[in-house]
């Protein structure tokens, strides 16, 4: 459904894709972090595309700043393992369990 939003918003706002390149790169960031950090448990999925789409959805940085664009999703990415709660006999994400 996100892909959708962004195609539509990019037929009727050039910035979208103008950013359409930096959005993919923030996904392959995004799936490098998850790598890097779940080494031994990591197995492909859809897991981080939304998390980088939602980001963008709320949220551009100009270009001289966006850097700061990846430490969101470095936040984002790393709250999924270090945001934790105990919910019944199993240990799952706060936000989105």
């Amino acid at each position: 459904m996100q892909c959708c939003v962004y195609f539509y918003w990019s037929l009727y706002w050039n910035e979208v894709r103008h950013h359409f390149l930096l959005i993919i790169a923030q996904v392959i960031f995004a799936y490098g972090l998850e790598m890097w950090y779940r080494r031994s448990t990591w197995s492909a999925g859809f897991g981080p595309v939304p998390i980088v789409l939602s980001i963008n959805l709320f949220l551009w940085f100009r270009d001289d700043w966006f850097v700061l664009q990846f430490l969101m999703v470095i936040a984002a990415v790393l709250s999924k393992e270090f945001i934790k709660w105990r919910r019944g006999d199993r240990l799952t994400h706060v936000f989105n369990p």
